[in-house]
């Protein structure tokens, strides 16, 4: 399947990717769209290796980015979704905290929310499950068991 990589400005926080990758998704013409460990954008369409039809995307996609505005990274007060652990319930919780930590043999940034007495999560993992979480939890708040 023809594929076309698209490698964003290292000044895009998380979110404002994730909200590029939203509205590139919605694009007509492309068949998946997913984003590799580095961070690129991956694009692949069902309309063959045409040179047109991946001008007329990028000329979109390129409207996208330049439209977006840049959404700040998260920080201590915000309030964010979190997973159920058998910690707590799931919901929307209060950052009290971001503090670097390893993952995988990389450090990234962690989140420590308000009541949640030592779980920290990691912070990119948990602002790209923002929209699923959004959806299940609603407006309910996290409650620490």
């Amino acid at each position: 399947m023809p594929q076309a990589i698209v490698r964003l400005h290292e000044e895009f926080t998380e979110l404002t990717i994730q909200a590029i990758v939203e509205k590139i998704g919605k694009l007509k013409g492309l068949s998946s769209i997913e984003r590799s460990a580095s961070g690129e954008i991956i694009l692949h369409t069902k309309h063959g290796d045409q040179p047109q039809i991946w001008t007329d995307i990028r000329s979109r996609i390129d409207k996208i980015i330049a439209a977006q505005p840049i959404i700040p990274d998260p920080k201590a007060g915000d309030e964010l979704y979190v997973p159920a652990t058998d910690h707590n319930s799931g919901g929307l919780a209060v950052i009290s905290r971001i503090e670097p930590g390893t993952s995988a043999g990389e450090t990234v940034d962690f989140a420590r929310f308000e009541g949640f007495n030592g779980t920290k999560f990691n912070l990119r993992m948990l602002l790209q499950e923002q929209a699923a979480l959004k959806k299940n939890y609603r407006s309910r708040k996290a409650v620490w068991r």
